[in-house]
């Protein structure tokens, strides 16, 4: 069984405009609504491709309520914390032509009790699972709250995925997760790189970074990188990279998340890295050629 944690889920608002300008008057084309958070991506995604998968995380209000009915539409298997805040939304503008722009809100306040509710949830996650820790925290969590849902974890045999900023992604080394996987941002962040360093990287840029982030803890990195695709590490020190298919991208948001997915599935049936690490550059690929979450069509249409 696959599980995913979202500690901030939000509601992805679309709006089709034409041009975004500042300080005017305008009126949206259309308008457009999707569970969100990346950890709801990635359980989405894994829904799609008939993958068993339980999105867990916190819900609050009246936002919340829309987040689990449009899972319940797609039929993801939910196991939610209920919390006296508001679930966030997220604002994307978008046109057909171009990619979009989109603008993040803050997320509620969750109490130590709604906190400890999600420790007892975790006591039932089954031995063999995989469980995927991702996105930004929302306010009244502590920082560390990465390390301790997987020092809680690593109590079973349980195999970790993480997707989050450099911050969360320091601390989540002491755990040794099975897999993190940082965007080229995230990637900069955590060796405190300038930005952009890593789009001008050669092979052993790749290889002597990636295997810094092993001996800190990672059994497997794989970093994200755009259209360039994908590396990957594995806890030998082989580097393996997946290059990413030609897309006329329009927008960028939840492609990770559909890495994330696309490598899980393909690994829970042939636990090959490298053929793991292409597949979910396939499902980042598809994503970004979509508003929302790539369907599973989306995703065949890239596999050649």
């Amino acid at each position: 069984m696959i599980y995913t944690i979202t500690f901030n889920p939000t509601l992805d608002y679309a709006i089709a405009i034409d041009e975004l300008r500042p300080y005017a008057f305008q009126r949206a084309d259309d308008t457009k609504m999707a569970p969100g958070g990346k950890g709801i991506n990635t359980a989405i995604i894994l829904n799609r491709l008939e993958i068993p998968v339980t999105a867990i995380g916190f819900l609050g209000g009246h936002t919340g309520s829309v987040i689990l009915n449009g899972l319940q539409k797609e039929g993801v298997k939910t196991k939610f914390i209920p919390i006296e805040g508001v679930n966030r939304i997220n604002i994307k503008f978008y046109h057909p032509q171009a990619r979009s722009t989109s603008v993040n809100t803050p997320g509620p306040f969750v109490s130590e009790k709604e906190i400890a509710d999600l420790f007892r949830l975790l006591e039932n996650i089954e031995n063999k699972s995989y469980v995927v820790i991702s996105g930004n925290i929302t306010r009244g969590m502590p920082d560390d709250i990465y390390r301790k849902v997987m020092r809680y974890l690593n109590r079973r045999d349980v195999r970790i995925i993480v997707d989050a900023e450099a911050r969360f992604l320091r601390l989540a080394m002491e755990e040794r997760p099975f897999l993190v996987k940082p965007n080229a941002t995230e990637f900069e962040d955590y060796f405190q790189l300038s930005s952009g360093q890593v789009a001008r990287f050669k092979k052993a840029d790749y290889s002597r970074y990636l295997k810094e982030m092993i001996l800190d803890g990672a059994q497997n990195v794989a970093l994200t990188v755009g259209d360039k695709g994908a590396y990957l590490m594995d806890s030998d020190f082989n580097l393996y990279h997946a290059p990413a298919p030609q897309v006329k991208v329009v927008s960028d948001v939840g492609a990770g998340d559909s890495f994330v997915a696309g490598f899980l599935a393909s690994y829970i049936e042939h636990e090959d890295l490298k053929q793991a690490l292409e597949f979910g550059v396939l499902c980042g690929a598809a994503t970004a050629t979509t508003l929302f979450q790539a369907s599973k069509e989306d995703i065949e249409k890239l596999i050649k």
